[in-house]
């Protein structure tokens, strides 16, 4: 986590949980090629795990 001492103990319960879905564009002039390293970053199977241990939930587990 991105704070020392805290740790992720897991979801929320779902009454309370507040789910924020985030999409990726590329706008005229932008950089492609970061976009693409995100968009690539945010699917790659291999950081499941890590991403999973910052509370996020991985959009590769549902492909």
């Amino acid at each position: 986590m991105p704070i020392d001492g805290i740790d992720y103990a897991g979801p929320l319960p779902d009454a309370i949980q507040k789910i924020t879905i985030f999409s990726t564009g590329l706008k005229r002039g932008g950089n492609k090629m970061l976009v693409q390293r995100l968009i690539n970053y945010l699917l790659a199977t291999d950081k499941i795990e890590l991403i999973d241990t910052t509370g996020l939930d991985s959009v590769a587990k549902d492909l």
